[in-house]
């Protein structure tokens, strides 16, 4: 053999043997199930491990029952998700009936979607095959797609590159830039080193920009030298300006121009003025340096404070100093606190803004301000306004009980009116008549003479001619019902004598 095919045949050994020392099983140490036990020492951990011996006899293997019905199956659950792509499957040993006869044909799944399915045995009894595609995941399962068919199952191996290493063969190892390790199937390195970019974080952040000096593993710079502008590393950063962003912005201004500094945007938190965002807002103060502060007191009317010192011009009622922060000592009130309460209550004061005493004037005063002196009266207001009520009262009443009264006596003439209408006169002895007999109760005018005579009734307001006639006479004239109330008098007028005589008119 030349020394060449020597080398060659060497090297290609030493190759294997690394790959081997850069692989593992992850089968083994995980949690296993399966369809059915044969025994009670066909524990299903017996598939993985790492004895590929194929005794069963030696626990080595596990034994599905024949009375199972439907598919027999076993399964790993690797704890975590993982690349699955290369399995070796290992058979029963020295039975009678072949290694293969309670194996095949079966089908792999990695969480539930299919790896791979083999339906031909293996000329001996270690078969490794690998999934169509590398799939990631965690529960991986072995099912014989026989019906009915007995599994006999001795080692099931899962292979992957260890941590560090990569590729179909685990040969390469992850880049140094790194950092966390990378992918076992890829090499995408799950992040990069600061500095480096990239899926393998080969690529250095300055080739993004000569200014970049840390970037994300996509690509984006994440910090420039000086004041650059990330993630471009191009212009200035907020606050900065000139050919190489050394120069800062003047106080609260938060953006300028990149080429003379003059100020293009104030800073929100500053509370300046815009343009030239050196003046503070209104409401605001600075007595130094930015940022501005709020008025340290409520002036007259809302007037804004100086904004250099912070001080008022005028100050609101009941506030008095420089920023109008303080309150009126007991005593006094107004603007700037310059006046003095003035003939409040004993031992009580006024209100701090107005001026009004919140008790009360003192005795002898009155106003709002209680600054008007007051003449006492013998009778108070209160006193005045009652009897003056009280008189009202009874003039009413007096007025309304008189019309009552008025009414009642009206009503009562009209009724005795209405219901009588004859009359009885009774005459009246005139003064120095003696001589003739005269019946001691009411009789007629005359029992003598019975001749007709004309007689006057005389009333307050009226006369009315009466004719008396055996005794009777008739108004010609009927009282109405306001005549009620009339003093009647009648006047004997006897044609044959001048003497007068008067009677009473008495109704019945």
């Amino acid at each position: 053999m030349h020394s060449r095919e020597l080398l060659l045949l060497v090297s290609l050994c030493c190759a294997i043997i690394t790959a081997d020392q850069n692989v593992e099983n992850v089968a083994m140490g995980k949690k296993y199930s399966q369809s059915s036990n044969y025994s009670t020492h066909d524990r299903s951990s017996n598939a993985a491990n790492g004895n590929t011996s194929g005794l069963y006899d030696a626990n080595n293997c596990i034994h599905t029952l024949p009375a199972q019905q439907g598919t027999h199956w076993w399964q790993v659950d690797l704890g975590g998700t993982y690349p699955v792509y290369n399995i070796t499957v290992w058979g029963r040993a020295y039975y009678w009936n072949s290694h293969n006869s309670r194996l095949y044909p079966f089908t792999i799944t990695v969480d539930g979607q299919t790896c791979v399915s083999v339906t031909s045995a293996a000329s001996n009894r270690e078969d490794l095959v690998t999934c169509s595609s590398v799939m990631y995941g965690r529960v991986v399962r072995l099912n014989v797609t026989m019906p009915g068919r007995m599994l006999n199952l001795c080692e099931f191996q899962i292979l992957v590159c260890k941590e560090g290493f990569y590729g179909l063969d685990c040969s390469t190892s992850c880049d140094t830039s790194c950092d966390g390790g990378c992918n076992r199937i890829t090499g995408h390195c799950t992040r990069c080193q600061p500095g480096y970019h990239g899926d393998q974080c080969k690529s250095p952040c300055s080739s993004l920009s000569s200014r970049c000096i840390q970037c994300r593993q996509d690509g984006t710079c994440t910090a420039c030298t000086g004041n650059f502008m990330i993630p471009s590393c191009t212009g200035c950063r907020d606050g900065h300006y000139g050919n190489v962003c050394d120069m800062s912005c003047s106080p609260g201004c938060a953006r300028c121009d990149q080429n003379s500094g003059n100020c293009t945007a104030c800073d929100s938190n500053s509370n300046l003025m815009f343009p030239g965002c050196s003046e503070c807002e209104d409401g605001y103060y600075k007595q130094t340096a930015p940022p501005c502060i709020p008025c340290p007191g409520t002036c007259d009317n809302n007037t804004p404070c100086d904004k250099i010192t912070g001080h008022c011009d005028e100050c609101p009622l009941g506030r008095k100093g420089d920023t109008c922060n303080e309150a009126c000592e007991e005593g006094l009130y107004g603007a700037g606190c310059n006046k003095s309460c003035s003939n409040c209550q004993v031992n009580t004061t006024c209100h701090h803004q107005h001026g009004q005493c919140l008790v009360g004037c003192a005795p002898g005063f009155s106003g709002n301000l209680c600054d008007a002196e007051r003449t006492e009266q013998p009778y108070s207001t209160a006193f005045i306004v009652g009897v003056i009520v009280g008189v009202l009262f009874i003039v009413v009443f007096a007025a309304v009980l008189i019309v009552v009264i008025r009414i009642f006596w009206c009503r009562r003439s009209r009724e005795e009116i209405e219901e009588n209408h004859q009359h009885v006169v009774t005459p009246v002895e005139p003064e120095g008549t003696q001589d003739r007999d005269r019946p001691s109760s009411a009789s007629p005018i005359s029992d003598e003479d019975t001749t007709d005579y004309d007689y006057e009734i005389i009333d307050n307001n009226d006369a009315e001619k009466m004719h008396v006639q055996e005794n009777n006479y008739e108004s010609p004239h009927p009282y109405s019902n306001d005549d009620a109330d009339r003093a009647l008098y009648m006047q004997l007028s006897p044609p044959a004598s001048d003497d007068a005589s008067y009677v009473n008119i008495e109704l019945s």
